[in-house]
């Protein structure tokens, strides 16, 4: 994080600061203190890998489409659109710009699966994801699953791993395509 970021109660008012300038007031401590999460969150634009990195990365998939922006340093493949000054990723489908979790650990994910021709249409992934946020159901992926976490699955899990292209629901693994487990995934989460 390259901002100082502070949360102060002077004069019975609670106030987030950034780099010695308030930015919000307050006289509830609820609101503030999330005010102030918010503010950290939307700070923290110190990315772990470099933007020439990440946009070699994805050039090298070589994926119809994909557009990267260099000065601005953001992608877009399709409904996605990430921004590498913020970490952020966002669903851009249906007239909206709807916020995902994953940043490029998640572009990434969707732009291999495309370009490996394990997934042909991200659409139904996305899908996943945006219902996932809607519902308070977490999501993450490793280097060939996505995996979604709830206690309404069995187990606490659900995974679908694009390589072997089985299903994982607890104590079963199953050879199903993406669509069952689409299916079975939404009908939990609705």
């Amino acid at each position: 994080m390259s901002s100082k970021v502070a949360l102060v109660f002077d004069n019975g008012e609670y106030s987030v600061i950034v780099n010695d300038t308030v930015i919000y007031t307050n006289k509830k401590i609820d609101e503030a203190y999330k005010q102030f999460e918010k503010t950290i969150k939307n700070n923290v634009g110190v990315q772990d890998t470099s933007w020439e990195s990440i946009s070699d990365s994805a050039k090298s998939f070589q994926l119809e489409g994909l557009e990267v922006e260099d000065t601005y340093k953001n992608m877009s493949f399709r409904n996605l659109k990430y921004f590498h000054n913020t970490g952020k990723l966002f669903y851009t489908g249906k007239g909206e710009m709807f916020p995902l979790n994953g940043g490029y650990r998640l572009f990434s994910f969707i732009l291999k699966i495309v370009a490996n021709k394990q997934l042909e249409d991200p659409e139904a992934l996305l899908e996943i994801c945006v219902k996932a946020m809607n519902s308070g159901v977490n999501y993450r992926t490793t280097e060939f699953s996505f995996i979604l976490t709830s206690p309404a699955f069995n187990y606490g899990n659900v995974e679908y791993n694009f390589y072997t292209k089985e299903m994982h629901k607890g104590t079963s693994r199953d050879m199903e395509g993406f669509e069952t487990f689409k299916a079975y995934v939404l009908e939990i989460i609705k």
